[in-house]
């Protein structure tokens, strides 16, 4: 493989897993808003404050009693569940990292631009195109985010604020707990700027596919190419996520579960950490299945390029082959043991805390890396394979 080559293992490698994690937090997400903020608000309300007890001690008003408890104990969990530009920040600065890394394999990066002029005939302008698209709306998406986690700061500040006496309650009809609630209008340009970014991330994907449907390189001309490239993607999205969110719940130093969560969706962590893993180990499974259906079709194939992208790819590189795969078995047995320990809800590690919990760090952590490292070998071989049909 050419040294040049190399800047495009790390373009496609970058790009790719920050499509993936894209996605996946749009799948998390979407999970949690399913999940409403009633359950995790019941979470909040104290037992005792529905008791006879509680209520004559609010004077006969237990249901404003219960609404002020209420309120304060929501108010004072905000925090945990507030969301973050964090994750978000965090794939477009991997995606800002890829595309860069791309001007490497130009002779003229500054002439990178004119590329884009034929978009209707060339898939390679799409992939330019449809590539800098996803960084401008994700980028719109980090503001607006950025916008939303300032606004939610000040309403939580402000819903902690506790009455003056002598400060008239509102109407029962207009009795209201918590900050002021969004307005559903203001989150219709943000969910369409969602849907937009997702959009423009999956045609970026598939022109990148596109470009190495080649008849002339059998290697790269099959379902390889598409299932290797969207496998890149959900592997290192879907772990990059998971890692993101124990990460998160170390930094957070509380015991509630809704710090560890990456999209502040609240609730217990355990939950989409067991999902994370359960798809993660999916994904890697998929390697395995794709890897040999794709050494078949090579060897059916008549053609003498075919045969000695085989050749190459189990015998000048058989090693790598070998180390990619074991990588890949390697990440998950990693994400088997964080299936284990993740039937309990997870709490930040910490001395005080149990040794099953302090795993959840490395375990996913390291089946990241594993995995990253493992695309890197498996990005090396698509490149390294390929044998061009004729001269």
């Amino acid at each position: 493989m050419e040294t040049r080559d190399w800047s495009l293992v790390v373009f496609t490698v970058l790009t790719q897993a920050a499509v993936g994690a894209f996605l996946t937090l749009q799948v998390l997400e979407y999970l949690a808003a399913r999940r409403g903020p009633g359950e995790s608000g019941r979470a909040t309300d104290n037992p005792r404050d529905s008791s006879p007890a509680s209520a004559g001690a609010q004077g006969g008003e237990p249901e404003a009693g219960n609404a002020r408890e209420s309120g304060r104990a929501m108010a004072s969990a905000a925090p945990a569940g507030r969301r973050t530009p964090a994750p978000l920040l965090v794939v477009l600065a991997v995606l800002s990292a890829g595309l860069f890394a791309a001007l490497f394999h130009l002779s003229t990066p500054l002439q990178a631009a004119r590329a884009v002029v034929n978009f209707s005939s060339s898939w390679l302008s799409r992939e330019i195109v449809f590539g800098s698209l996803f960084a401008a709306l994700l980028g719109a998406l980090v503001a607006q985010e950025w916008r939303a986690a300032s606004s939610e700061a000040v309403g939580s500040v402000q819903g902690r604020r506790a009455p003056t006496p002598g400060t008239a309650s509102p109407p029962e009809g207009r009795r209201r707990i918590g900050p002021e609630p969004a307005n559903p209008t203001s989150q219709a340009p943000a969910t369409w700027l969602h849907r937009l970014t997702a959009a423009a991330g999956l045609a970026f994907l598939g022109c990148q596919t596109a470009i190495y449907l080649l008849p002339a390189q059998p290697a790269w001309n099959s379902f390889a190419t598409p299932a290797g490239f969207g496998g890149t993607a959900l592997r290192l999205g879907i772990l990059g996520v998971a890692a993101g969110l124990v990460v998160r719940s170390l930094t957070a130093g509380v015991d509630e579960p809704a710090q560890a969560d990456p999209i502040g969706g609240g609730g217990t962590s355990a939950a989409p950490l067991r999902g994370l893993a359960l798809a993660g180990i999916a994904a890697l499974a998929l390697e395995f299945v794709v890897v040999p259906l794709h050494l078949a079709s090579l060897a059916a194939n008549p053609l003498p390029a075919a045969a000695a992208s085989v050749e190459r790819l189990t015998g000048d590189y058989g090693g790598v082959l070998v180390l990619r795969l074991g990588l890949l078995g390697a990440a998950a047995a990693a994400l088997g043991g964080v299936l284990a320990i993740s039937r309990r809800p997870f709490a930040p590690a910490r001395p005080t805390g149990s040794s099953a919990q302090r795993l959840a760090f490395p375990l996913t952590c390291g089946a990241f890396a594993l995995t990253a490292a493992s695309e890197v070998c498996g990005r090396f071989l698509f490149y390294a394979m390929q044998v061009r049909v004729g001269i």
